[in-house]
């Protein structure tokens, strides 16, 4: 984490880690370049920002459900945006549920790797 040493006595050191425009008043000027409107235009913006790095996400849109299928090798990847990228889709599109599964292939067990003490992963790592 980045800040600013402000000062330095008896062994003590006081760390200012607000940015710098904290406190100040800020105005901006923003263009608007797209607006979506329709919800599959919705739904695949909000896919991209909540997971920028999955190349090819899986997704469909039903009455008020939305669900998105993650392989394996991605779920541990964006687990922890699921709970965010839920709520986006509640809000913009209005659905009531929104399910992640995650998918299994034959090809993924052939990277698995089982420990002594039972415990499973997928993918490579250094032991």
């Amino acid at each position: 984490m980045m800040g600013k040493v402000q000062s330095v006595s008896g062994g003590r050191v006081r760390v200012d880690f607000n940015p710098d425009l904290a406190g100040h008043d800020v105005e901006y000027h923003v263009t608007l370049t797209k607006t979506f409107t329709k919800a599959d235009e919705k739904l695949e913006a909000l896919v991209k920002k909540a997971f920028p790095a999955w190349e090819k996400p899986v997704y469909t849109h039903a009455n008020d459900s939305v669900s998105l299928s993650v392989p394996i090798k991605q779920m541990t990847a964006i687990q922890q945006n699921v709970p965010g990228f839920a709520k986006m889709v509640m809000d913009a599109l209005g659905v009531k549920t929104v399910n992640v599964t995650t998918v299994f292939t034959a090809e993924d067990f052939k990277n698995m790797h089982t420990h002594d003490d039972g415990s499973t992963h997928f993918g490579d790592h250094d032991e």
